[in-house]
C-alpha cells in the first residue's frame, strides 16, 4: 500500500525554516557548485554601430542572487557583421549604480571578444558564444545587471545580431540572439 508524508514544514535541528508550504526558504545552504537559479531571454531585436566608442545595445539581463558569494555564469548568443569592419563586444555588470566592464586580461581596449573582416569589401556574418563566470562577491538579494555593448574596431559600420549582408536582396540574415545567467553556489 503506498503511503505519502504530508508536511506544511521543515525545520533544521537549530529550528531554522528550511520547506515552508512546498517552498525552499533562504536558510537552505546548497552545496558548492550546484545551480540555483537560471533565467534567460531571446532577443529578435538587431543594433548597428559605425563608433570606436562602446555603446549598450538590446542585450541586457538581469538576476537577484539568492545566496551570498554566488558565481554566475553570463552565456551569450548572438551574431556580428561587417562590410570590411571588425565588431567589438563588451560584456559589462552592474551592481547598486556600480559598474564594472569585464575586458581582456591586458585591459588594452576593453574588449571581451571581437570579430575581425579587414579585407576591402568583404562583407561577413559571424557567429558567436560568449561564457564567462563572474565572481561579483554579492550577497543575496543583490540585483545584479548583465549587458552587452558593441563597438567598431575603425569607425566602419558593425552589427550584432544580424550580418552585414543588409540589402534587400541579400535577404537581410538576422539571428535570434539569446542571454543567459545561472547563479550557481559557492
Amino acid at each position: 500500500m503506498p503511503s505519502a508524508l504530508k508536511v506544511v514544514e521543515i525545520k533544521d535541528l537549530n529550528d531554522n525554516l528550511l520547506l515552508d508550504n512546498g517552498a525552499l526558504t533562504s536558510n537552505v545552504v546548497f552545496p558548492a557548485g550546484h545551480v540555483i537559479q537560471v533565467v534567460s531571454e531571446n532577443f529578435e531585436a538587431t543594433a548597428s554601430r559605425a563608433t570606436t566608442t562602446y555603446l549598450d545595445t538590446f542585450l541586457t539581463k538581469s538576476i537577484t542572487s539568492l545566496a551570498t558569494n554566488s558565481r554566475f555564469l553570463v552565456m551569450v548568443t548572438s551574431m556580428t557583421g561587417g562590410n570590411d569592419a571588425s565588431a567589438r563586444v563588451q560584456l559589462r555588470r552592474t551592481i547598486n549604480g556600480v559598474t564594472f566592464d569585464i575586458d581582456n586580461s591586458d585591459g588594452q581596449d576593453g574588449v571581451t571578444m571581437g570579430s575581425d573582416a579587414r579585407l576591402s569589401n568583404v562583407r561577413h556574418g559571424t557567429n558567436f558564444h560568449l561564457s564567462y563566470v563572474d565572481e561579483p562577491s554579492a550577497s543575496a538579494g543583490t540585483s545584479i545587471n548583465y549587458l552587452i555593448r558593441l563597438r567598431s574596431a575603425e569607425a566602419k559600420t558593425v552589427y550584432l545580431g544580424q550580418t552585414a549582408y543588409t540589402d534587400p536582396a541579400d535577404g537581410d540574415i538576422k539571428a535570434l540572439s539569446s542571454m543567459t545567467i545561472m547563479e550557481i553556489a559557492a
